[in-house]
């Protein structure tokens, strides 16, 4: 059950559109424990971000995947939770935030996502895109 605001309820901050692209491997290898007919993943990934935000996201996933370990990313459809940090600037302006992160991956890597921040910044963004591409797209608005 997803608690978002929607996009034209919020504050009278920006429009916010650009891209996240991985920052290299994880931070250690992801660890995977078989879960019945699937896999639980867990992994530290950082981020480049740029557009209306820049800087880096580092972000903590647990991943279901639906299906056994060990196949290749993108494999089986999978679901995301995270929590994050955002540290850069928004529209040139120093800032640093916390945000909250689920996302629905189809067979093949397609991505749709949200980011909801609630430290230190407020506002929603969605993420798409297929991740095999190497960098998916955000949209929304940051207070």
């Amino acid at each position: 059950m997803c608690l978002c605001i929607p996009l034209s309820a919020q504050g009278t901050g920006g429009k916010a559109v650009g891209f996240i692209k991985p920052k290299g491997h994880p931070h250690n290898a992801p660890t995977a424990v078989e879960a019945g007919k699937s896999c639980l993943v867990d992994l530290i990934q950082d981020y480049t971000v740029t557009g209306t935000l820049s800087g880096t996201f580092i972000i903590n996933y647990r991943i279901m995947v639906h299906g056994p370990c060990g196949q290749p990313p993108g494999t089986y459809d999978e679901e995301w939770i995270a929590h994050g940090t955002f540290s850069g600037q928004i529209n040139d302006t120093p800032e640093e935030g916390k945000f909250t992160y689920t996302a629905t991956v189809r067979d093949g890597g397609n991505v749709n996502g949200t980011i909801v921040f609630g430290q230190g910044i407020t506002g929603n963004l969605g993420i798409a895109g297929n991740f095999k591409d190497g960098k998916l797209s955000y949209k929304g608005r940051v207070d």
